[in-house]
């Protein structure tokens, strides 16, 4: 029997790890750390929903209730929460994290434990402790940690303020106006690119027309002749744009004349651009215009369905739209990536749904509705595989679910009852927050690219940030 009369210091340093783990959960308080946040973030994991500082004062208050009531299995309880303890660790290890007070926590538990229990007769809390931290380890009810914010590696940043001396710098600056600058660079760019356009059209259609002996305007009149819609192409842009015309038509057949000329037109400009641009080699034209560079982009991704392992080197965010063509072109690539990098990246998925798309976004709420069922993948394999529009029907929506051998009287109350409608809207204000206005869009380890730059494009961003290396940076919460 183990006498628990001596060490009466231990209520008191268990009191004061409580009150400081509890005091740094509440006021987000940074002690020196290895990485800015490391603490914060170490105190934003949860446990059933309850963050693990709770948890750690909760057990330091019942150790402080054991000790005081003289229970026999005091020791036991301690050991326990050394294992527990281990496996904290082990999971802020694998996410990069060094939490002082964690630390601290530990080797306090460890040196009451050693204190307390005989050296030749320790193998019974040996054993607790071993066992509690298996448990734990395998059922790892902390693997996925609190969202994790890349951006690309950041090895040198001047400091642009001082807070209470904590340094704000100039990337983290430039991180969380991103989304203003990026915009705004971007509309220099298309200035510059549509004024370097006319500057290059005008300088080979003179010479196209001189070659021909014509003037500019005929050449013009040339290429656009007879460039006029099909019937069935009218008949798909009609139906494509009704609900959005906004010129007053009182008749059918008004509306599709209206369309129709607004259909010519579109071509014939079309037509033009292509004839212009076919001339560039002609003429040796060759255009070196660099884009706007993409800024380094923090996404919040707490909304986001994660698929992967937390701890990657490399995480793509992907935004999307169930009901967008190129997002279903760019989805087949994905696939393709996801497995040949399989246990190397974390892919995070995020809602885009437009606004023209009326289908996109009870869409992506079904998809989390499967989520909710353990089935996201699936659900949204089957979703961007549907031949027709049909599929993204409310009906078959269900059908779908139906198909995958889903839960329907579960997925249908989801559904209907819009769980996850806020949450897909917060998932579009996070994407416009960051300026990304095409889809789809990737974020890989905060590198931003607009639009499906094609699968080998993508995976040579993922090949970058693999050798880049990432860096964690202030959570960005919007």
């Amino acid at each position: 029997m183990v006498s628990l009369e001596k060490n009466r210091w231990i209520p008191f340093a268990l009191l004061l790890a409580a009150f400081a783990t509890a005091l740094a959960a509440a006021s987000e308080i940074d002690v020196p750390c290895g990485r800015a946040s490391a603490c914060r973030d170490a105190m934003d994991y949860r446990l059933w929903n309850l963050p693990v500082a709770v948890w750690g004062c909760l057990f330091d208050s019942a150790l402080l209730f054991l000790w005081a009531c003289r229970r026999r299995f005091f020791l036991y309880a301690l050991s326990a929460g050394m294992g527990i303890e281990i496996y904290l660790l082990h999971t802020l290890y694998r996410a990069g994290l060094f939490c002082p007070l964690c630390i601290l926590h530990a080797i306090l538990l460890a040196v009451v434990l050693l204190g307390l229990v005989p050296r030749n007769s320790g193998l019974p809390n040996a054993a607790t402790a071993l066992a509690a931290c298996t448990l734990f380890l395998l059922a790892d009810p902390l693997g996925s940690p609190p969202p994790v914010l890349y951006a690309a590696a950041e090895y040198s940043s001047p400091t642009v303020a001082l807070v209470g001396g904590v340094p704000i710098t100039l990337s983290q600056l430039d991180g969380a106006a991103a989304g203003d600058i990026f915009r705004l660079e971007r509309q220099i760019h298309d200035i510059r690119r549509r004024k370097l356009e006319e500057i290059i059209e005008g300088i080979v259609v003179t010479k196209e027309a001189k070659k021909r002996h014509i003037s500019p305007e005929e050449l013009y009149r040339t290429v656009v002749q007879g460039v006029s819609p099909s019937q069935e192409e009218l008949d798909f842009y009609v139906a494509a744009n009704r609900d959005y015309w906004d010129g007053p038509y009182r008749h059918e057949e008004e509306l599709r004349n209206q369309l129709r000329l607004q259909l010519v037109l579109e071509k014939r400009e079309q037509a033009w651009k292509d004839f212009v641009r076919s001339l560039y080699d002609k003429y040796g034209v060759s255009i070196t215009l660099p884009g706007p560079s993409s800024p380094t982009v923090v996404v919040d991704t707490r909304e986001g369905i994660a698929v992967g392992p937390p701890d990657a080197p490399v995480t793509v965010v992907e935004f999307s739209d169930y009901q967008c063509p190129v997002c279903r072109e760019a989805h087949g690539a994905v696939q393709e990536l996801m497995e040949e990098t399989r246990g190397q990246v974390q892919w995070v998925f995020m809602d885009y749904p437009l606004k023209r798309h009326t289908q996109a976004r009870k869409a992506a709420e079904a998809a989390r509705c499967a989520a909710d069922q353990g089935r996201f993948l699936d659900y949204r394999n089957a979703l961007y595989a549907a031949p027709g529009p049909d599929a993204l029907t409310p009906q078959g929506l269900l059908n779908t679910a139906a198909s995958l051998g889903l839960n329907p009287t579960a997925f249908r109350r989801c559904l209907e009852s819009g769980r996850h409608a806020r949450t897909v809207e917060e998932n579009l204000q996070e994407a416009r927050a960051w300026g990304i206005d095409a889809i789809p869009a990737f974020v890989v380890n905060g590198r931003l690219l607009m639009g499906f730059p094609g699968k080998e494009t993508l995976a040579g961003e993922i090949a970058k940030a693999r050798s880049a290396g990432a860096t964690r940076i202030a959570r960005a919460s919007r």
